[in-house]
């Protein structure tokens, strides 16, 4: 070994040690800028001087005195009872395992540990400088105690027992693994890095965060800064349940911030990015929200004076998401440039909000103060204080409930409930009265009405400067607690809006809302100044009994849900009439006019006019029949005249119209020439033409013979009705024709029967522009007469009619808004009828004069199949259900007829009074729905039936030379109600 007593100076270059105790012991080493290189050698000496350059190498290097420490760095193991003196303001870096037990002095620059060892520290670092330890495991045990200005923790893993004494002014840990089990007290505390637990009380005068995303402080116990906490980054987690006291300002401008603590406290919050989370409520008096956001379940409550001066400024995006709450009790400011969005709760309690950017919330809850601007706000609102304020134009896209008031321009994008419950429940008078309210076409208006203590109508109502509708919808519900609401009066009012110096201008759209299971009709009346809602209970109740069932089936359907468009705007054109209750008659009746008018009314002429053309074939058959006893009855008498004429005119006899008796006036007397010794009265016949083919009844039969007992007749009738509309009812003119066709076979002078086929048709319009009808029926009959005398006989009539309807039922009024409504619907069916007829009569010749007696009975059943129209707006096509009804009729009456022997023929002339009966007193009311919703029906009356009524008729007819004959007959009703009907019957017959 060397023994050389001068220190040894490296300054350049490098000095390598080749072998162990190379270097005397009583020398001293002094680096100056070159490289002492001891490799894996060791040596003693008497003191390390470093003022920069490099000591290399992993060997030992033992110093008998105080390590004095300038710049660079050494990577040796420095051992020895000695201890370590750092001047300067440069660093010294000590990358090994270190076995010096002296005191750590750093008075100046920087001192880093950079060894990867374990290390157990027990000894004082002192001094005005800063620590660090970069590498290894350090574990501050029992005894250490440091005091350094400044001490970072910047790699390796770190633990400051409880044992240990931290006083330095200055605490940084910036990476590494970091665990402080000892409560500090500093001037500065810094977490800029790593993986960073406090478990032990932190005091400090500023304390600052930064990190990326991995970075994490965990602070679990108490954390006491009297100044200023910034977040620049990282994650830091106030975990600990003991509040924190972050200082004058909390500062977050990144990374993550984690409130546990029920309440933590500041006095001035900025945010200009990161995030704000944690269950816990940090509790502020003022703010500055400039970007960043917040993640729930916390609270962050602005804690202000309610006064003028601003609490919290947002100018720039901030985000509240994830269950978060907001809560301000003082002013809060967003910017026109900011925007505070999210999925979390702001709720106010006292104080202003004043929103000129964007705001979109979960829940915005008003629950006292002003809530005002410019801006643009969406999410659920509740409102319990005031929104707006003059001069705003405040827009609010999401669902808005509450009672609170409203001020300047407002505008509803989404619902509004006004209620003073948070779901909106509940009956509020909302004052706008200082307010523009506009409610935007995606908008609705939800009313809620019930009853008060004396049953009267209650409901929501909203009072404002101006209102303007543009299209929105309006929703009607009751009461949550009274479920079954309906007022007492026929007529219930209230006004849901009401404008003060201003007026309501546009309107609500079409689609409105109802309660469901509702039978009360909901009218709504826009005036100038306020909106109306009217409820009709009882709507049936109100109107008279022939519109009843309509209107009952109108109110069914109003506001149904399942109600189409078209027939819900048929409602909506009618209901204003009733906007005033019973206090305007006139419009009241222009309601029931136009449900007169809506009614199907027109269809009950079906009734009466299939009876008619069913009738009609009885009536011709009758007239074949009479006018056979008639040819029986002069054919033998009279040879070369041939005087025999038929004017007999059934009278018909339905319901409505009442007929003329079938065979009955005018038939021929039963007696024959042969009896009487003059030429039968014979009756006249409605437009007969017939050809009788057979010879005289009583020659010898043989195949001629039996051949002339047949006969081939064509019968025709023509009459026309008019039916006076009344009230209730609609009138109708009708015009009907019919011809039949048949043949007949006398089996004895006594006895004919036969068979024929029809066709009758009538056409009906409808009185008051009311549309048309026409039916064709084609019936098949069997006919029989039988002479029980020569003075008494008996007829019977039984067939069967197809019919074809086509009708165009016509609706035609004005609305109450003013709109003519005309549509026509048409349809068509067909039908079914069996009539039957038996009639008898009997005659007393007495010189020139017959008078008879004449007795009938008819009944017929009619069936129509029910239809669907087509070709009308508004829902006014019609589904009309099967009928079925039947007619039972008697009658009795007298004939008086006369003839007169001319020189070119024999006349006869005759009058016929009848006595009719309808025994079936009511015909059935017709079924109907509406096409569009079939399942909402209702009835329409028919015509109402004239029981009692006389059939008078008035006939001449001219037995002529050769077989030929002429008749004319007219014929009518008398006692029929409304009704008037009349018939003129001509014809002529040729004999071959």
């Amino acid at each position: 070994a060397n023994t050389y007593t001068g220190a040894t100076t490296v300054s350049a270059g490098t000095l390598a040690l080749g072998a162990s105790n190379v270097l005397a012991d009583g020398s001293s080493i002094v680096v100056n800028g070159g490289t002492l290189a001891m490799g894996t050698f060791s040596d003693t000496v008497l003191g390390v001087t470093l003022q920069s350059g490099t000591i290399s190498g992993s060997g030992v290097l033992t110093s008998n005195t105080t390590y004095n420490l300038q710049s660079g760095s050494i990577d040796a193991v420095l051992a020895g009872n000695v201890g370590i003196n750092k001047t300067t303001a440069d660093t010294v870096t000590l990358n090994g395992d270190n076995t010096y037990t002296g005191t750590t002095q750093v008075n100046a620059g920087t001192l880093i540990f950079n060894g990867s060892g374990n290390h157990t520290l027990t000894g004082s670092y002192t001094g005005a400088g800063t620590l660090e330890f970069a590498d290894g495991t350090n574990q501050f045990a029992t005894g250490a105690t440091i005091a350094t200005a400044n001490l970072i923790l910047s790699g390796g893993t770190n633990q400051i027992t409880s044992g240990a004494s931290v006083t330095s002014s200055n605490v940084t840990l910036s990476g590494g693994s970091n665990t402080i089990d000892k409560a500090l007290s500093v001037t500065s505390f810094t977490a800029s890095g790593g993986s960073n637990t406090l478990n032990a009380a932190l005091t400090a005068t500023n304390a600052t965060f930064d990190g990326g995303l991995t970075d994490t402080t965990d602070i679990n116990a108490s954390y006491n800064v009297s100044g200023t906490t910034t977040v620049n980054g990282g994650n830091v987690n106030f975990a600990a349940s003991t509040p924190a006291v972050l200082g004058q300002t909390l500062v977050i401008n990144g990374g993550q911030v984690s409130f546990a603590a029920a309440v933590t406290e500041v006095d001035e919050y900025i945010q200009t990015d990161g995030i704000l989370s944690g269950p816990g409520e940090l509790r502020v008096s003022s703010a500055t929200l400039s970007g960043g956001s917040m993640l729930g379940p916390g609270k962050f409550i602005i804690d202000g004076n309610g006064g003028t001066s601003t609490n919290l400024l947002l100018n720039g995006n901030f985000q509240l998401d994830n269950q978060s709450t907001l809560i301000n009790s003082g002013n809060v400011v967003v910017a026109a440039n900011a925007a505070l969005q999210g999925s979390g709760t702001y709720r106010q309690t006292a104080g202003t909000t004043r929103v000129d950017g964007n705001w979109s919330q979960a829940l915005t809850e008003i629950q006292a103060g002003v809530f005002r601007g410019n801006g643009s706000v969406g999410g659920e609102f509740v409102n319990q204080g005031t929104v707006g304020a003059n001069g705003d134009n405040l827009i609010l896209n999401g669902p808005v409930v509450g009672s609170g008031a409203y001020a300047g321009g407002v505008q509803f994008n989404n619902s509004f409930a006004p209620g003073p419950a948070p779901s909106g429940a509940g009956i509020a008078q909302i004052d706008a009265s200082n307010a523009d309210l506009v409610f935007g076409s995606s908008s609705k208006l939800i009313i809620e009405f019930g009853g008060d203590q004396n049953g009267q109508l209650v409901s929501d109502s909203i009072t404002a400067r101006s209102i303007a509708l543009q299209g929105a919808s309006l929703d009607l519900r009751r009461l949550a607690s009274q479920p079954n609401f309906t007022p007492q009066q026929f007529f219930a009012q209230t006004a849901i809006l009401t404008t003060t110096t201003g007026n309501i201008s546009g309107a609500f759209n079409s689609d409105v809302d109802c309660p469901t299971g509702s039978d009360d009709l909901y009218v709504l009346s826009q005036q100038e100044k306020q909106f109306l809602l009217t409820i009709v209970p009882r709507l049936p109740n109100l109107v008279p009994a022939d519109v009843q069932s309509l209107a009952g089936a109108l109110q069914q359907a109003d506001c149904n849900p399942n109600t189409p468009a078209s027939l819900q705007n048929l409602l909506n054109g009618l209901k204003p009439f009733l906007s005033a209750g019973t206090s305007e008659t006139d419009k009241v009746n222009q309601f029931v006019n136009a449900l007169r008018q809506i009614s199907p009314k027109q269809l009950a002429a079906e009734q009466t006019l299939t009876n008619r053309v069913g009738k009609l074939q009885v009536a011709n058959l009758s007239q074949r029949m009479d006018n056979q006893r008639q040819f029986t009855a002069v054919g033998s008498a009279a040879p070369q005249t041939n005087f025999s004429a038929n004017v007999g005119s059934p009278a018909p006899s339905a319901p409505p119209t009442s007929g003329v008796s079938p065979g009955g006036a005018g038939a021929a007397p039963a007696t024959s020439s042969e009896h009487s010794g003059q030429a039968p009265a014979a009756a006249p016949s409605s437009g007969a033409l017939s050809i009788n083919l057979q010879s005289d009844p009583d020659s010898p039969p043989d195949l001629l013979s039996s051949f002339k007992n047949l006969g081939f007749f064509l019968n025709g009738q023509f009459e026309w009705v008019d039916r006076t509309s009344t009230l209730v009812q609609r009138g109708y003119r009708s015009a009907l024709y019919g011809v039949t066709a048949g043949a007949d076979y006398r089996f004895s002078q006594r006895f004919l029967l036969g068979t024929s086929l029809g066709y009758g048709n009538t056409y009906a319009e409808i009185a008051n522009n009311g549309g048309d009808q026409s039916i064709g029926g084609y019936t098949a009959s069997l006919f029989s007469s039988l002479n029980l005398t020569d003075n008494w006989y008996i007829d019977a009539v039984a067939n069967l009619s197809y019919n074809q309807y086509h009708t165009n039922r016509t609706t035609a009024y004005t609305d109450a808004n003013g709109n003519a409504v005309n549509e026509t619907a048409q349809s068509k069916t067909d039908g079914w009828q069996q009539q039957f007829s038996l009639s008898s009569g009997y005659d007393l010749p007495m010189g020139e004069w017959t008078f008879g007696l004449r007795a009938r009975g008819e009944y017929a059943h009619m069936s129509i199949a029910g239809r669907k129209e087509h070709g009308a707006n508004l829902g006014m096509n019609l589904v009309i259900d099967d009928q079925k009804y039947d007619s039972l009729t008697s009658a009795v009456g007298a004939v008086v007829m006369r003839s007169f022997s001319l020189p070119f023929g024999v006349l006869v002339s005759q009058i016929n009074v009848e006595y009719e009966r309808q025994w079936i007193d009511k015909l059935p009311s017709m079924k109907t729905g509406f096409a569009d919703q079939p399942n909402v029906k209702f009835t329409t009356a028919s015509y109402m039936v004239d029981q009692d009524y006389l059939n008078v008729r008035a006939a001449v007819s001219a037995q002529l030379p050769y077989g030929g004959s002429a008749f004319l007959q007219y014929d009518t009703t008398l006692g029929l109600e409304n009704t008037s009907r009349h018939a003129i019957n001509a014809g002529v017959r040729f004999e071959f």
